[in-house]
Order: structure tokens, then C-alpha cells, then sequence
């Protein structure tokens, strides 16, 4: 799986975010659903999420990811709408 990676002996859910979001400042303030997804000292989206599984074991390290994965898409998914949700409009 391209979201699983071992490092130091521990599987980990590595998570790029998508070129449209990766790097791009992001909407003032944001929910907190979406923290996880800002760098709170630069206000902009981060490239990558990375989080620990918890274990050594592949097998294991594959069903948790997947719980990642679905976590991860939902939440690029509000990101994308609130980023290019239409500023409202200041005339009638």
C-alpha cells in the first residue's frame, strides 16, 4: 500500500495531500476538524500527514490504515469546501 510505511521498526500512515491543498493558505479560521490538516504558526494546509499505527506487524498495520484512509479523504474533502466555498457576497 502506498499509505504504509515502516520506519524505526513501527508501521505508519503517511498521507500526501492533494497538489490543490498541499502548501496553500488556509481559510481563516478554520474548524477544528481540520487542525490536524494546518500548520497553525505558517495559517497554510501541510504537504503530509503522518501518524504512527502502533505496531510491527504488516497484517495488523493494513486493516488499521484503512480506518486512516477513509478519515483522511473525508477530510480533504471538508477542506476543499471550505477552501473554495464562495466568499459571501457584500451586495444585493
Amino acid at each position: 500500500m502506498k499509505f504504509l510505511q515502516r520506519r524505526a521498526g513501527r508501521y505508519e500512515f503517511r498521507f500526501p495531500f492533494p497538489d490543490d491543498l498541499a502548501g496553500k493558505p488556509a481559510p481563516q479560521p478554520w474548524p477544528d476538524a481540520l487542525t490536524a490538516l494546518v500548520n497553525a504558526r505558517t495559517g497554510r494546509f501541510k504537504t503530509e500527514l503522518i501518524r504512527s499505527l502502533q505496531t510491527n506487524d504488516r497484517p495488523t498495520a493494513e486493516r488499521k490504515i484503512l480506518i486512516h484512509i477513509a478519515e483522511m479523504h473525508r477530510l480533504v474533502d471538508q477542506a476543499r469546501q471550505l477552501r473554495y466555498a464562495s466568499p459571501p457576497s457584500s451586495t444585493s
